[in-house]
């Protein structure tokens, strides 16, 4: 029997959920973080000095983060094992982070203009924004309901403790001998 493409599309369409999915998922938290940057570039002098950067990550399951930023001329999404996010979580304690729940379903504009770190983040996080800068994000998002600043120094200590718990976990799984006085 032959695919045929028309009862194939019609099948999924009769799939698609309220939210005009085909895959039923939550609304996630993200963390939404604004940094100074970490080379200098052109258009900094016109930008807050803190915020000249955004990005947003947020746990997976395990050890895993998730990491989606507007990077060197591309949309960068990429999962991260701890070690990895702790330096993103570092260099986002230089700055300002935010918890934010992303809308679903998006409330964001598809012809939103020029494509930047703020203007896809705000997309990520189903946001209408013509804002253009990342402190014109923060501005924005800050003053919403439901979201919240988070304590940078009890997220690091507690990436720090599990990227610990990593290494000691790494280190018996492929069976190297661990220093002395090293417990695990």
């Amino acid at each position: 029997m032959p695919w045929q493409a028309k009862d194939f599309l019609a099948d999924l369409k009769s799939s698609i959920d309220s939210n005009g999915t085909l895959a039923s998922v939550p609304a996630v938290d993200w963390l939404v973080c604004f940094v100074p940057g970490l080379k200098r570039e052109w258009w900094h002098r016109f930008v807050h000095p803190m915020h000249q950067h955004v990005f947003a990550m947020r746990p997976l399951e395990g050890r895993l983060w998730l990491l989606v930023e507007s990077w060197n001329h591309r949309l960068s999404v990429a999962s991260l094992d701890v070690l990895d996010a702790l330096k993103f979580m570092r260099w986002a304690s230089a700055g300002d982070v935010l918890r934010v729940k992303e809308h679903l379903p998006g409330r964001a504009w598809h012809t939103r203009g020029w494509s930047n770190c703020a203007v896809l983040t705000a997309l990520l996080l189903g946001r209408r924004s013509w804002t253009w800068t990342p402190h014109g994000l923060y501005r924005r998002l800050v003053n919403e309901p439901g979201v919240s600043r988070v304590d940078m120094d009890a997220l690091l200590r507690e990436m720090e403790q599990l990227s610990r718990c990593t290494e000691i976990d790494t280190v018996k799984k492929i069976g190297v001998k661990q220093p002395d006085g090293a417990t695990g």
